[in-house]
């Protein structure tokens, strides 16, 4: 290797002569560690291909958990931006960049990921078998965004002294959050906003739930835009990173109904200590967890 290190970067060689063979080097690197992805996603679909069953659609159906899921791929996708607050999260998140934008009044903002996209991150990331260096991902790692609660950009809007409140799944007013607020909540006039208007009063809500009722729940519906498929699959992948049995209760939809005014919270879900579920208690002056691709 001494030899070799010596062929390569001659004692002759002028500094820019040493920084061209460095960017030669570094640019050789990445390809190879392009080639090297695109290897590992290669053998993994073919695994995946080659143990799927040719069998009837009942077999199908049963198998759809792991079916419907995305091959293993390379991880390094989404990563996670703490913070004291929501809103230092969200300031810290403009500054990184998330992959996420919106446009607001002619202006674009750098987003946190919604509700739903959350589920997806934490999917994405579950399934994915291999790191980047072609080793293989412990559970420890695979499971790592279950260990935390995630913020979103999604939003519950209670209308003041009642059970009535919006799912907003991209609320304007929290991404486009200015400055610190002065509560764990936005003052916003309920007829400023608009979504899915739903009554807390009118089914289960505050309770762990089977699977069949997160399926039906229409606040979660409402969050993840009606997407049953990834409600169910992220409800599986729960129960499996928590090991309970089959028929295991869990991810609720938690709602604080009857304040006294007007409120705007984010929605979070939740680490699996606190069975994935969802709620409003994510309070803008505590604690923030966003994710960014």
């Amino acid at each position: 290797m001494v030899g070799q290190s010596q062929t390569f970067f001659s004692k002759k060689m002028t500094l820019p002569d040493l920084e061209n063979r460095i960017k030669e080097l570094s640019a050789l690197h990445q390809k190879l560690g392009e080639a090297l992805t695109s290897l590992s996603q290669d053998y993994q679909a073919l695994l995946a291909d080659r143990d799927k069953p040719a069998v009837s659609a009942p077999s199908m159906e049963i198998s759809s958990i792991n079916q419907t899921t995305s091959p293993a791929a390379v991880i390094g996708r989404c990563e996670l931006v703490s913070a004291d607050s929501w809103f230092s999260a969200l300031q810290e998140l403009r500054r990184q960049g998330s992959g996420k934008a919106t446009v607001i009044n002619g202006q674009t903002y750098v987003r946190p990921f919604t509700l739903k996209e959350n589920l997806q991150a934490r999917i994405e990331d579950y399934n994915t078998l291999i790191n980047q260096n072609g080793t293989q991902r412990t559970e420890e790692e695979r499971e790592r965004f279950f260990d935390t609660w995630l913020d979103s950009c999604s939003c519950i809007h209670h209308i003041a002294r009642t059970t009535r409140f919006k799912i907003i799944p991209c609320s304007n007013e929290l991404i486009a959050l200015a400055q610190a607020p002065v509560n764990d909540y936005l003052s916003v006039p309920y007829t400023q906003t608009s979504g899915t208007e739903l009554d807390s009063a009118r089914g289960k809500y505050n309770q762990d739930l089977s699977r069949a009722e997160v399926l039906e729940q229409p606040a979660w519906l409402a969050a993840v835009e009606e997407d049953r498929a990834l409600l169910g699959e992220a409800f599986d992948v729960m129960r499996t990173v928590k090991n309970v049995p089959a028929g295991w209760k869990g991810m609720g939809f938690y709602i604080w109904p009857n304040q006294a005014q007007d409120e705007l919270r984010p929605l979070v879900v939740n680490l699996r200590g606190r069975v994935g579920d969802a709620h409003d208690w994510g309070v803008l002056d505590v604690g923030g967890r966003l994710l960014r691709r």
